[in-house]
């Protein structure tokens, strides 16, 4: 996630309330504000493979030594891997040359905003945060964009390998600079369809995206919990 420019230099249309009071509880004062997002991540990515390989592998029983040989970790002579099965690739990030993704489950996230003085203003997924802007809309279309979808299918004929790492904690920090308030009706995000998982890509404030500053180490939790790998004909 990467700024395309400086959230400090975009002006609201409205004018921010003075405190989190019976007035306005969606607007706050200029200043500093954190947003901080905690949740299960997903890095993912797919490649091309040889008809041999797919046969080869295409076996759940073989999913540990595939793992293995993705990460050149395998014994190919050890294990009798034929000469086709085997990768050139010997780590699992090599097979991403077709899409890859690294980014938050949007169903898991849960969003804190702090102001400067370190005091919680918000908490929740980000579907109360939207519920904010539209309490009507059930589904936030105009907050939430899916903007591209990442199935083996989604690359025509072929076959493919597609690799899965999962983990869970603090995962995105970023500090707002704001001159003339917050409001917490200006957030947006967009998403990935990734194999029925819709993973963040991008998140904006005021239509800015904003990117990740890394996560202060008192925050810093995240750990690796599992992965898996498939191959993949499509017809």
């Amino acid at each position: 996630m990467s700024d395309k420019k400086n959230v400090d230099t975009v002006k609201s249309s409205t004018t921010a309330g003075e405190s989190n009071g019976s007035n306005n509880p969606k607007k706050y004062p200029s200043g500093n504000y954190t947003i901080r997002i905690f949740g299960r991540t997903q890095e993912v990515g797919i490649g091309k493979i040889s008809e041999e390989q797919y046969e080869f592998w295409d076996d759940p029983l073989k999913e540990s030594d595939l793992n293995s040989a993705i990460n050149g970790e395998l014994d190919y002579d050890e294990h009798n891997i034929p000469e086709s099965a085997r990768f050139s690739q010997t780590s699992y990030d090599e097979f991403s040359e077709v899409a890859s993704i690294y980014g938050l489950e949007m169903e898991s996230a849960i969003v804190t905003i702090s102001n400067a003085s370190g005091a919680e203003i918000f908490r929740g997924d980000f579907y109360e945060l939207f519920k904010l802007a539209d309490p009507d809309d059930e589904w936030h279309e105009k907050y939430i964009a899916e903007v591209d979808e990442m199935y083996p299918l989604s690359f025509g004929e072929g076959y493919y390998l597609m690799y899965k790492n999962g983990g869970k904690g603090y995962f995105f920090q970023h500090e707002l600079v704001l001159s003339e308030g917050l409001d917490l009706t200006d957030f947006r995000i967009e998403n990935v369809d990734v194999d029925g998982e819709r993973i963040i890509k991008s998140i904006y404030y005021r239509d800015v995206e904003i990117n990740d500053e890394g996560v202060d180490d008192e925050y810093n939790n995240w750990r690796g919990q599992w992965s898996t790998v498939s191959v993949h004909s499509i017809d």
